[in-house]
């Protein structure tokens, strides 16, 4: 079986990010097809205030690192959170 996707410009992005108490820090490695890194950014720590946390509940820290990262991002950017 072939496949004519063409994936020769295709990146790939692995998102980590960690919470301690109210505050949130995020990595993102970008790798081309073949695993070399293309990219890599970080997040300064962001706190999260006591009217935020209510108002996001569970989805406070995929809200708070997609949209640090997102707004920079020159492609775009796919959200897939697992638990």
């Amino acid at each position: 079986m072939t496949s004519s996707t063409d994936w020769s410009g295709s990146l790939i992005g692995y998102l980590t990010h960690i919470c301690r108490g109210d505050r949130y820090w995020g990595g993102l490695l970008v790798v081309d097809i073949e695993g070399d890194p293309v990219d890599f950014a970080w997040t300064e720590p962001v706190e999260i205030s006591r009217l935020i946390r209510p108002l996001f509940g569970d989805r406070v820290a995929g809200t708070i690192i997609s949209k640090t990262f997102a707004r920079d991002a020159e492609a775009p950017v796919v959200r897939r959170f697992s638990s």
